[in-house]
């Protein structure tokens, strides 16, 4: 609901609650319980009425039911910037090595390690599709099904 009340509805950002755990049996109430989640926004502005509304929230469920609830930020992945210079070098491979260059319209939310790179170095992020329908390897990323021909690495 965040997102719906407290955000631009037309800039796409990402609040979600990914694990959860509270109890051990299934017949008693449990005396504590966990959420650990994700954010990710485009802009720093979001990320901070994010985290404020999720600190309202918080202070909202003690008062409510007389209970123990506290909320700690963690810091992620930085963003991803592709660096534009690098733009026209990064093309000119892709096209060399016959793949086809689509470009995304809007930027991806996501938690990438290769966005670390950008803070030491020029860097550029691309995607290599590697779907193959006849085989089968047709699944996304990060599923336990996910699988493709190896060489198209090189």
């Amino acid at each position: 609901q965040i997102q719906q009340y407290h955000l631009n509805g037309l800039k796409r950002n990402i609040v979600h609650m990914g694990h959860f755990e509270a109890g051990e049996a299934i017949n008693t109430v449990p005396s504590n319980g966990y959420l650990e989640g994700t954010i990710r926004t485009y802009d720093v502005k979001d990320l901070e009425i994010v985290k404020q509304q999720m600190t309202k929230i918080s202070e909202s469920v003690k008062l409510l039911f007389n209970v123990e609830c506290e909320v700690k930020f963690e810091e992620g992945y930085p963003p991803t910037f592709n660096d534009p210079q690098l733009r026209k070098h990064v093309e000119n491979g892709l096209v060399n090595a016959e793949f086809e260059v689509i470009d995304k319209p809007t930027p991806y939310l996501f938690g990438e390690d290769f966005s670390f790179y950008s803070q030491i170095a020029p860097s550029y992020f691309v995607f290599v599709g590697v779907r193959d329908e006849p085989k089968g390897y047709v699944t996304g990323l990060h599923t336990s099904h996910l699988n493709f021909n190896e060489s198209i690495l090189i």
